[in-house]
């Protein structure tokens, strides 16, 4: 099964998207839970709230369903070598021990 490629660019989009979705979530839940907001404010700041709620959950599916792929593809790989697969992760492993104690 021949994977579909990936355009690096739209990912890249769908990413910005979603966290400036996230970001605008963010700031209308402390605008309802800082009580700022006089009652109908409060009203229209809670539609709005559901709907960015309801656009970061698209867009979560969305790159849900773009990862799909790559994680089954990921999980045959590991099924059918898994002696390579626990190697490469034990390697990753190391790198990032490494990094992280490494002093400047």
């Amino acid at each position: 099964m021949a994977r579909k490629p990936s355009n690096p660019l739209i990912d890249e989009q769908i990413m910005d998207q979603a966290f400036s979705e996230l970001a605008a979530l963010v700031e209308e839940s402390e605008g309802l839970l800082g009580g700022r907001l006089g009652f109908g404010r409060r009203r229209a700041a809670k539609r709005q709230f559901d709907r960015a709620l309801q656009r970061a959950t698209g867009l979560v599916q969305e790159l849900g369903d773009q990862a799909a792929p790559a994680l089954r593809s990921t999980e045959r790989y590991v099924s059918e070598n898994p002696l390579k697969a626990l190697g490469i992760a034990a390697g990753v492993g190391v790198l990032v021990a490494l990094l992280i104690n490494r002093s400047d």
